[in-house]
């Protein structure tokens, strides 16, 4: 008889896996009346000015 292996364990991935690169500041604050950035629909960190120009509402990280 032969005996069948068990399938192949696929292990967590790590908290570090998706890190955010340092802004000045992370957040786009909506109350503030000069701060017209937007915050990630997914994470909520600060979408790149770049990306909110082409439409987007994720920042780089989410994709």
């Amino acid at each position: 008889m032969v005996e069948a292996l068990p399938p192949a364990r696929r292990g967590r991935r790590s908290p570090s896996a998706r890190v955010h690169a340092e802004t000045p500041r992370s957040y786009a604050d909506p109350f503030a009346e000069d701060d017209d950035g937007a915050n990630c629909i997914r994470c909520g960190y600060l979408v790149e000015p770049a990306r909110e120009k082409r439409g987007l509402l994720t920042c780089a990280g989410c994709g």
